[in-house]
């Protein structure tokens, strides 16, 4: 800030202040750099340990099972909104299920219907959305790899 302040007033009342010399001290720099002696395999580990966690694979019965019941619930939470709010003229609001759905109606039986439905629905959408995100996942990460390991034969074949 009291860089910004001086360039202000450099620009404004034509001062000659030095902006390269505010807070040049030690103690005000962002980055300190030290010396870590750490052995290479040590830092692989860590480094493996820290991909695995901020890349861990999705479980596919969890999210199969959760993505189920909220969408179950949330078509027999909508069928029976739709008929507390109209009785018969809700009906064509969510007619098109009839045809993704067979034996579904807007009604109290078809509510549970709906419930069965979403569930299996949302499950297999879930279940798939895991496994593609995994597949995908492992292909980043073996390119990822491969990359890098063409990148050190590149270091080396320059040594040599």
């Amino acid at each position: 800030m009291v860089t910004g302040m001086l360039s202000v007033r450099n620009i404004m009342f034509g001062e000659k202040n030095d902006l390269w010399k505010v807070n040049t001290d030690q103690e005000y720099q962002e980055e300190i750099r030290r010396e870590i002696n750490i052995e290479p395999e040590i830092a692989v580990d860590a480094l493996k340990e820290a991909f695995a966690q901020a890349f861990a694979k999705l479980d596919r019965f969890a999210l199969g099972l959760s993505t189920g019941i909220m969408a179950g619930l949330l078509l027999f939470l909508a069928t029976l909104a739709l008929l507390l709010e109209g009785g018969g003229i809700a009906g064509p609001k969510l007619e098109l299920l009839q045809q993704y759905f067979p034996g579904y109606t807007v009604s109290l039986t078809g509510s549970l219907q709906g419930l069965v439905y979403g569930f299996l629905t949302g499950f297999a959408a879930g279940w798939v959305f895991a496994i593609l995100r995994n597949i995908g996942l492992f292909v980043c990460t073996v390119m990822t790899q491969r990359r890098a390991e063409r990148l050190l034969l590149r270091h080396f074949l320059e040594y040599v």
